[in-house]
């Protein structure tokens, strides 16, 4: 889906004063230029009698037309505490694009919050999280469009010598309404390392895409992580030019 500047109003999924915004949508080609795509994210998740929110940002562009840059900063809170939860930077490459199918492939690192001065945590640079995620979207229908993305992500902080590692797994589809609208739906299950894997992060959500112009795109989006027992409601915007 075309993307250039997105202004999302979007829950976090897991948020235990970490950041992790994300909106149910697929990945679209960025447009080619330096910083031609922006976004922004604002998260808010309630759960085991606590409210947190989180800020996610993006700036980026493409090199050519199927691949690009994306740099992003993460900031959160609950309560009295903020976090600068991460400061990444990804490709997205779009090596498949045709009528019936796509898949995008988007490399990342990030550097993790790991030093604390107060109340607030930041990323001290000597802890980071690299990994992959890989996207396929099948087009073939025009009634149900399913996708999958596959990653997999591994955390090294070297203060205290510690790796760990997750594989998130999120099954969807997308169900075209009426128009430009779109309906979506996901199932989403994050094994990680010295969890059982009935216990990781395991969640559930949907959402309604409306395409209010030709250049903007309304998100909405409400869902439930069932191992954290935490809510998360998404209503965002999408403009691309």
């Amino acid at each position: 889906m075309k993307r250039v500047i997105t202004i999302v109003f979007v829950s976090a999924i897991i948020f235990s004063l970490r950041t992790g915004a994300s909106a149910l949508d697929t990945t679209g080609q960025l447009t080619v230029g330096a910083f031609t795509d922006f976004e922004a994210y604002y998260s808010l998740q309630y759960g085991k009698g606590s409210l947190g929110h989180g800020w996610d940002f993006f700036v980026g562009g493409g090199f050519i037309k199927q691949f690009g840059y994306m740099i992003s900063l993460g900031i959160g809170y609950r309560g009295p505490n903020v976090e600068i939860g991460g400061l990444g930077f990804k490709f997205v490459w779009n090596p498949v694009i045709k009528e019936n199918f796509s898949m995008d492939i988007m490399p990342s690192v990030t550097f993790v919050a790991n030093s604390e001065s107060g109340k607030l945590t930041y990323p001290g640079f000597d802890a980071f999280s690299t990994g992959l995620d890989v996207e396929f979207n099948i087009l073939a229908s025009k009634s149900f469009q399913p996708f999958i993305v596959i990653g997999f992500f591994a955390c090294y902080d070297h203060s205290i010598k510690e790796f760990s590692w997750n594989l998130p797994i999120r099954f969807g589809g997308l169900v075209p309404v009426r128009g430009k609208v779109e309906f979506l739906m996901q199932l989403g299950w994050t094994p990680a390392q010295d969890v059982v894997w009935f216990h990781s992060e395991r969640l559930i959500s949907a959402g309604l895409n409306v395409g209010a112009t030709d250049f903007l795109e309304v998100i909405t989006e409400v869902g439930y992580e069932f191992t954290a027992k935490d809510f998360f409601v998404t209503m965002g915007l999408i403009y691309a030019i």
